[in-house]
């Protein structure tokens, strides 16, 4: 996201400005895009590049942030199929397609020679249009039925949970980083809800209020232990 600092530092240009006037629903937030997938040389998506567990906690994490969340195709169940760049164009276009896409690599060090930018997927194949396409039975084995589930649970929450539910100031989220857990809290009204992260290869600890009750869980959390790729979303009327 840019918030006013230069998108090409050199031409001098910047872009955004900071969103300070906007209120949080107003905000579209996701933790991948067709932009950030496609644009990638090999189309790979973060449940790839990141692992399914640390995916499943930032995808716990924008489900419950105030903002408007984006889900990218297959997102749900982190489908394995890569969403390449692939286009349809006729002659000496597609050609200019195929060479310029290999050339927008260039100032990355794994393609700076021609072998390696060959490995591209050519746009311009029916293969990279076929192998983007999404493999919907994947749905029904793990570990992408669990992370359909998650998925499942935190939108029935954005539906249902007198606090996720409902629109809040910027004022009513708060982000706390201890140790190797992120927290994230909401408040509206007399209710708080808190997600503990760990993102981390260390298991971390937290301070669990004794009214405080489980609304959901990933991963190991052993009384106030919160394993690594671990996950906990408590709640406190």
């Amino acid at each position: 996201t840019y918030t006013g600092q230069p998108y090409a530092p050199w031409k001098g240009r910047k872009r955004g400005a900071l969103p300070i006037a906007l209120r949080p629903e107003q905000l579209v937030t996701c933790v991948q895009n067709h932009d950030q997938v496609g644009n990638r040389a090999f189309g790979t998506r973060l449940s790839h590049d990141a692992g399914i567990e640390r995916f499943a906690l930032a995808t716990m994490l924008i489900l419950f942030l105030p903002m408007t969340p984006l889900l990218f195709m297959g997102q749900e169940w982190a489908a394995t199929s890569p969403f390449l760049f692939f286009t349809d164009h006729e002659g000496e276009l597609g050609e200019a397609v195929t060479k310029g896409r290999r050339k927008e690599f260039e100032g990355f060090a794994a393609f700076r020679n021609a072998h390696a930018s060959e490995k591209i997927p050519d746009p311009q194949s029916t293969e990279s249009f076929e192998r983007s396409k999404l493999r919907w039975e994947e749905r029904r084995s793990e570990p992408h039925s669990h992370v359909l589930e998650l998925h499942r649970a935190m939108l029935a929450l954005r539906r249902d949970d007198p606090v996720i539910s409902e629109p809040c100031g910027w004022g009513d989220v708060e982000a706390i980083a201890r140790g190797e857990i992120l927290e994230v809290v909401r408040r509206h009204g007399a209710g708080t809800r808190r997600l503990l992260l760990n993102f981390g290869d260390e298991a971390g600890v937290f301070a669990k209020p004794a009214d405080a009750r489980v609304l959901l869980a990933w991963g190991t959390v052993e009384g106030d232990r919160l394993d690594a790729h671990s996950a906990l979303l408590l709640a406190i009327d």
